[in-house]
């Protein structure tokens, strides 16, 4: 296995324990909403309760699920990996550390990168 798979996978199994840790916070945050919301409601006050919590711990976990196939499509010496897809990938992660930022797609870019939709 290359030095810049190596690197790759290692990068795109952080990427998805990053998405997990997202995850976890929405839903904390998202419990901890409903729980205002019941004290608020539980006092006799009027409350509307909007909330994006759920959604965002949904999109998180499909960004997560995708990242981690990455990895594991990675990982597997039997599926075929260019050195311009694995450079691509890291050229992402370089990309993405320079700005200090993750974008939610960058799975779904990294699968297309592979190739993953005709597998």
């Amino acid at each position: 296995m290359t030095e810049n798979r190596e690197k790759a996978i290692k990068r795109t199994k952080n990427l998805a324990y990053w998405f997990m840790g997202e995850m976890l916070k929405e839903e904390e945050r998202g419990e901890k909403e409903k729980e205002a919301f019941e004290k608020a409601k539980e006092a006799g006050e009027l409350v509307v309760m909007i909330s994006t919590a759920e959604n965002n711990a949904r999109v998180m976990k499909s960004c997560m699920k995708e990242a981690r196939e990455a990895a594991e499509f990675l990982r597997d010496e039997k599926n075929d990996v260019e050195e311009w897809q694995l450079a691509g990938i890291n050229a992402m992660f370089d990309q993405c550390n320079k700005e200090n930022m993750v974008p939610y797609d960058m799975p779904t870019a990294i699968k297309g990168l592979l190739c993953m939709q005709y597998q």
